[in-house]
């Protein structure tokens, strides 16, 4: 029997930065490595046939009551600019058969002079074939409340990532203006 693990989350945000300034930071792969909780790496793998740019994600997920989960996720890297709109920034596993799949989908949306609405989608898929593949107590605690954990826990990485990336952008912006 095969089992799955899904855990998705939604949070949008309000940030005091301007749109522009927000697509180039998180356009650029390395901040993800830099200041997402849980990921150890994310390298580029190769460009695609279709343009798109693979990336592979090292994930290591905390969880309450079990060993970390080490993850290895391949994603398709692909922004989308629309003048006037929002910007779409997406890291999506296509493989529907891997054992391992991310979507990382965030939307930025100018609203006003530097500031800028972030929704940020963010869903981990685990199959495998049986619960005792993730960790033998998974089995006793089962499924539902480990997904609930599983989304806390993506929850708390993508409120990490956009507290520790905003206040990057800020100590950069102090940095080059103390320069000029």
């Amino acid at each position: 029997m095969s089992f799955q693990l899904d855990a998705d989350v939604r949070t949008i945000f309000e940030i005091p930065i301007g749109k522009e300034r927000l697509v180039q930071f998180l356009s650029d792969p390395r901040n993800y490595e830099l200041y997402m909780p849980a990921v150890e790496s994310l390298n580029l793998v190769k460009q695609l046939n279709n343009g798109k740019l693979l990336y592979e994600w090292n994930l290591k997920i905390e969880m309450p009551l079990l060993q970390p989960i080490d993850l290895l996720i391949p994603t398709e890297f692909s922004r989308h600019d629309a003048p006037k709109a929002a910007t779409v920034i997406i890291y999506e596993s296509s493989d529907e058969s891997a054992n391992n799949r991310m979507l990382c989908r965030l939307e930025l949306e100018e609203t006003g002079e530097e500031r800028t609405d972030i929704t940020m989608d963010l869903q981990l898929v685990l199959q495998r074939g049986d619960l005792e593949s993730i960790n033998p107590i998974v089995a006793l605690v089962g499924k539902a409340f480990l997904e609930e954990q599983m989304r806390i826990k993506m929850k708390d990485i993508a409120i990490g990532f956009l507290r520790y990336g905003v206040e990057a952008i800020c100590d950069m912006d102090v940095a080059a203006a103390q320069v000029a």
